[in-house]
């Protein structure tokens, strides 16, 4: 069972990762999914911040599924440490 919160995220470095073991070039995972080579390396950096809009995300998240044969509740995940003023918010 795949379970997300506020500090488990999907860990889109590996997916790419996974997907470019399987054959695929980051252009071709670019152009696949519909974004810029440059626009994928936002999210998919091992220190990246942001995550992909939604669609995008989708795309990426099929894209991997596909390649893998594996389903959506396998997709990797990482933790995420919250920043100081997240975890203000929450405890207001």
């Amino acid at each position: 069972m795949l379970t997300l919160s506020r500090t488990r995220r999907l860990d889109w470095p590996r997916m790419l990762a996974n997907i470019r073991k399987q054959g695929m070039s980051l252009q071709q995972v670019a152009d696949h999914i519909g974004v810029t080579r440059e626009g994928l390396g936002n999210w998919t950096a091992e220190e990246a911040i942001g995550e992909p809009a939604f669609w995008t995300g989708a795309a990426m998240i099929e894209l991997w599924c596909d390649r893998t044969g594996l389903a959506w509740t396998d997709l990797p995940t990482r933790t995420v440490t919250l920043s100081v003023s997240a975890v203000l918010r929450q405890t207001a």
